[in-house]
């Protein structure tokens, strides 16, 4: 009922009384569920503000009654098409404004204190795109003047702070800690640590939605704005991106991570750029303040690349996808990592794991046709690229390279961000002389973390499996050499990894490896290294079902041509080893995958049916 509808007259009694006359007791008649109340007669001294009570009274019984009847008729028939809503009253109005202003509770400061403090010591090791003094001034900027204030909508970067700190926690909790423990009920949150994480995961989202369309960059339709994004707004992306990723929404993944880098691009963080918030103090004090929060903010800037293009070069060998970063000599330098090696030890590894894998290798894995279809892509002119590839990821890691003895650390390739790592890359022609030696770094085993090893270890065998089947599908694998052997005066010796067995010997080192770690090292990672676990296993399995035992002898012993009694009992022990031994392998890998994040739920399950597919034969225990 519109404010409108009638004149301010429409409710009064017409039948008032005579001044000076006492009429008897008069009722009011009641609809349904009210019940009629009497009014008093007044009395001769009165009669005027009685009447005037007794009018208001009725007026607003009246409109009490309309608006009843009005939302009986809506519930019956729904809303009429020429009505419009009740005026809000003053309270109702306040109530209203005060739900826009505060779209979303603050964290409750036990959640963020664990959450920071799990961030730094599982997380931070290997994404180390925070520090204490930003999260310090993050914590300040949101919670003006403490965290149990609501949060204002007119400011940006309070709203910017507040949802990074929020995707922060979220990803904490949906990728860290045990999915059905509840670890805060004590503070009266009874979600377990997935459906909470979930939550702030969902409010993160809505946001920083939110904070798009009243900025008007987003797809709303609000005024187009200077399009100027900060490094909030890329941090918050990319945490998103991560939640997205743990929860198997890989599109979507897909989706916030390019859109992470390509804010990166545009990123612009200048001397003059000391993040959003004001903070209280003298003059001099808040120059000196905002000129050090600068400084945090370009070296978190520069950290960021260098996380961003391993997250998209590992998501886009995954899912066979583009990518958009490329090292240039523009590029942030990664001083950082050699004036801090045991800090950023697990960092530097990666950027030499993923540093070869440029645009030139994702157009080769991704089957470009400008390659395919050119003498760019025969075995001869990938041939020598891919060499430069594999070595460079074998020395990307401490610890003895495949075939090695030593079991001491290897010099890592210089960091300096100008390309000559793969020559021109991929698909050009034959690898060009290589380039003057650069400052190398050595990263010791001991300077890295349990769970950076477990990281960098898996990825590295990974990748060797991705380098293995691009040589299979171009055909650079060579393969046995005839049964019989030939003579002693001609042998043949062929590079492991350009066997068709070779994904037997990359598995059982995956076993050596994660036989050694801590299952939680690995664990903290999420569905990432689960995925790359199971796509050496789907790798081991296809080897084991196409390629003969005889073909795949890993075990040094006497050759296959004519043998004496003796050295036929040493071949057929040898070949019954070897079939345990990879029996035993992919057994402890499906294991593995099966008490990783998503393991039980999918890829376990996925694993099984193609082992059943191809080595029906098997008759691998279920898990």
């Amino acid at each position: 009922m519109g404010g409108n509808d009638y004149d301010d007259g429409a409710f009064v009694n017409r039948h008032v009384p005579v001044e000076g006359t006492a009429p008897a007791a008069a009722t009011i008649t009641a609809t349904a569920g009210h019940s009629a109340q009497p009014v008093p007669a007044p009395t001769s001294s009165s009669s005027s503000s009685s009447n005037a009570e007794r009018q208001r009274q009725q007026q607003q019984q009246q409109q009490q009654q309309q608006q009843q009847q009005q939302q009986q008729q809506q519930q019956r028939h729904g809303p009429s098409p020429n009505s419009q809503p009740a005026p809000r009253t003053q309270q109702q109005q306040h109530h209203h404004h005060h739900q826009q202003q505060q779209h979303f509770n603050p964290l409750p400061k036990p959640v963020l204190d664990h959450c920071i403090t799990r961030f730094f010591s599982r997380l931070y090791p290997t994404i180390p795109i925070l520090t204490p003094s930003y999260i310090n001034h993050l914590l300040h900027v949101s919670s003006p003047p403490q965290l149990s204030q609501p949060l204002l909508l007119d400011d940006r970067g309070a709203e910017e702070a507040q949802t990074l700190l929020l995707s922060l926690c979220a990803l904490t909790l949906l990728q860290i800690e045990h999915p059905s423990d509840c670890l805060f009920t004590s503070i009266g949150i009874p979600h377990s640590n997935s459906v909470y994480g979930r939550l702030l995961f969902e409010e993160a989202q809505a946001s920083h939605h939110r904070q798009l369309l009243a900025s008007g960059t987003g797809t709303g339709t609000g005024t187009q704005k200077r399009f100027a994004p900060t490094l909030e707004r890329v941090l918050i992306t990319f945490f998103l991106y991560a939640c997205h990723a743990v929860l198997f929404h890989h599109s979507q993944a897909f989706f916030w991570l390019r859109e992470a880098t390509t804010l990166w691009v545009v990123l612009r963080v200048g001397c003059d750029d000391s993040g959003s918030g004001k903070e209280e103090g003298t003059e001099d004090e808040e120059v000196e303040r905002r000129g050090e929060m600068s400084r945090v903010r370009k070296t978190l800037a520069d950290r960021l690349f260098w996380v961003l293009l391993v997250s998209e070069r590992s998501h886009g060998i995954r899912y066979r996808r583009p990518i958009t970063l490329q090292i240039t000599p523009s590029t942030p330098s990664l001083e950082f990592c050699r004036a801090n090696p045991e800090e950023f030890a697990g960092l530097a590894c990666l950027v030499a794991l993923f540093r070869p894998l440029d645009t030139g290798f994702m157009a080769l894995l991704n089957q470009e046709v400008t390659v395919t279809s050119s003498a760019f892509g025969s075995p001869a002119m990938v041939a020598g690229p891919l060499e430069v590839v594999e070595r460079a990821i074998a020395e990307a890691v401490p610890g003895p390279s495949p075939g090695s003895s030593s079991p001491g650390p290897v010099s890592l390739p210089s960091m300096s961000p100008d390309g000559h790592l793969m020559g021109s890359g991929c698909v050009a022609s034959p690898p060009p002389p290589p380039p003057p030696p650069f400052p190398k770094t050595t990263t010791a085993t001991s300077q890295l973390h349990t769970t950076q090893i477990a990281n960098l270890k898996i990825t590295q065998l990974w990748l060797r499996v991705i380098l293995w089947q691009i040589r299979l599908r171009v055909g650079l694998l060579i393969p046995p050499p005839p049964r019989p052997a030939p003579s002693p005066s001609a042998p043949a010796t062929i590079k492991e990894s350009l066997t068709y067995h070779h994904p037997l010997s990359i598995a059982h080192e995956l076993v050596q490896v994660t036989n050694s770690l801590p299952l939680e090292s690995i664990r903290v990672h999420g569905v990432g290294l689960t995925e790359k676990v199971f796509d050496v296993a789907c790798a081991m399995v296809d080897v084991l079902a196409k390629v003969p035992l005889e073909d795949r002898r890993r075990f040094s012993g006497p050759s296959p041509g004519p043998v004496g009694v003796g050295s036929l009992l040493e071949v057929i022990l040898t070949r019954e080893r070897q079939e345990k031994e990879e029996r035993e392998d992919l057994e402890w890998i499906r294991g593995l995958i099966h008490r990783l994040p998503g393991g039980s739920a999918i890829y376990d399950d996925l694993l099984g049916k193609h082992i059943a597919g191809v080595l029906p034969d098997w008759g691998l225990r279920g898990l």
